[in-house]
């Protein structure tokens, strides 16, 4: 068959146009490194002390810290969204080195997740604007950026295996992804329709990588090319934060409800309890972490506070930060993170500032429930008489109470609300219709500084 000129004109010019696109298609997913160090500004921050935190203020209370982790050295890594950079804090002297992130012009960097490979002292971190994975070389100060292939995918949280391969949640993109410990990038569909946001991200002592599903009110699980869905939609609301400790039991954040879960995968059982509530209707738990102690942390960015809760004892302390602004009253702590010691740190979007809780003071309150042992049974429309005991170094502590689920059908009174120092009260709690069943309520001791609550059992029939 004779070709003729035209024809040949015409698939030169589809070779070329095929040719373009594959530049484009390539330049797009193309892993790209800036080999020249940039940048350094640095910044010595007088560390703010107080009565349980310590605050280390940046250059600005307007640079908007969010994302952030801590390495085994003990050295802070948290993005500066306003600055678009990434910075490190060195505890021991106040001394904040920042970064700036190549091609990122100032105020549009928007960071989640920062993780750090102590192995390869590498500082792995999620930016929006971009669409792309970051790493830092702490050693080079050399920045490497893996463009996603997913256009507006909007990756969010970030962590990484024992074997150094990354994972990422896309939260618009509806993908998990991966980076390999030799630089290969992967993004997988997560099956389930709709938007379902995947957020929080998580790997289990075994490998398995866990992640929240926001909009679908489910929690994902990836192993050996397969994934797992868990639909707990009856049970949560708006889970973001994840992690799972070392007998495979998960733990997650329900943002929307101000509620912390446990869920054991293997016997499909939830215990959910409330945080208290600050002066704001909605404490908003974000993200969690579990320590090696076992204790879990939790970062609440409108009750504004950093919280532990001990399993062993049932209790959680959530330790308040004193710094806010007049906008709703709050440093907004967004993000946090927890060093391989177990020491808590958190970014204050609002306050420029990033804080820590004081580990080696010893909280001033204590509650004390004077006859409870175990699970208590109530009848519907029955009441519960518990007496409390309240030990406090402060001058006024109010005793409050939530139920750890959607109901409202409980009334906590107690006698006396408050009081100065120590002092005695009694929870009178009935049921006004709640469904028999089991639930978890917060009894809690706050100061202005410090909030001590008890978890407690009680068995509706």
């Amino acid at each position: 068959m004779r070709i003729t000129t035209s024809n040949k004109r015409r698939r030169n010019l589809w070779i070329l146009i095929i040719g373009i696109a594959l530049v484009i298609l390539l330049a797009s997913t193309l892993t790209t490194l800036f080999e020249e160090p940039h940048d350094v500004t640095t910044f010595v921050s007088t560390p703010q002390v107080g009565a349980f935190t310590v605050e280390y203020p940046t250059q600005s209370h307007e640079t908007s810290p969010s994302g952030i982790a801590v390495d085994s050295a003990g050295d802070v890594w948290f993005g500066l969204e306003n600055a678009s950079s990434l910075a490190e804090l060195i505890p021991q002297n106040g001394t904040i080195h920042e970064y700036h992130v190549p091609g990122l012009a100032d105020g549009v960097m928007v960071t989640w997740g920062i993780a750090v490979d102590d192995v390869t002292s590498t500082v792995w971190f999620t930016e929006q604007s971009s669409n792309s994975i970051w790493s830092f070389n702490v050693t080079s100060h050399h920045f490497t950026q893996y463009k996603l292939k997913t256009f507006g995918a909007f990756p969010f949280a970030i962590t990484i295996d024992s074997s150094q391969n990354i994972w990422f949640t896309e939260l618009e993109g509806n993908k998990l992804g991966e980076i390999s410990s030799s630089g290969d990038l992967v993004e997988m569909s997560i099956p389930v329709g709709g938007a379902p946001a995947p957020s929080g991200i998580a790997v289990a002592p075994n490998g398995t990588i866990w992640f929240t599903l926001p909009n679908a009110n489910s929690i994902g699980s990836y192993a050996d090319g397969t994934f797992h869905i868990d639909n707990l939609s009856r049970d949560i609301y708006l889970p973001v934060g994840i992690s799972v400790d070392q007998k495979g039991n998960v733990w997650m954040t329900q943002h929307g409800a101000s509620f912390i879960t446990e869920f054991d995968p293997a016997k499909n059982y939830l215990m959910t309890f409330s945080t208290s509530n600050n002066s704001l209707p909605a404490s908003l738990p974000y993200f969690c972490y579990v320590d090696s102690a076992g204790d879990l942390w939790i970062n609440e960015h409108q009750g504004n506070a950093e919280a532990e809760y001990f399993p062993s004892n049932s209790t959680l302390v959530e330790y308040f930060i004193p710094s806010t602004v007049p906008a709703g009253n709050i440093s907004y702590a967004l993000t946090s993170g927890i060093s391989p010691s177990g020491q808590p740190w958190y970014a204050e979007l609002l306050t420029g500032k990033v804080g820590t809780v004081n580990l080696t003071k010893k909280v001033d309150v204590d509650l004390n429930l004077m006859n409870y042992s175990g699970p208590e049974t109530i009848s519907n429309y029955g009441t519960l008489n518990l007496p409390l005991a309240v030990n406090s170094g402060s001058t006024f502590t109010s005793l409050k109470a939530y139920v750890g689920n959607f109901t409202g059908n409980f009334t906590f009174t107690f006698t006396p609300q408050n009081g100065n120092g120590s002092f005695d009260s009694t929870l009178f709690l009935r049921t006004t219709g709640a469904a028999p069943g089991i639930y978890f309520i917060t009894l809690t001791a706050r100061t202005n500084a410090v909030a001590v609550s008890r978890i407690i059992e009680i068995k509706v029939i």
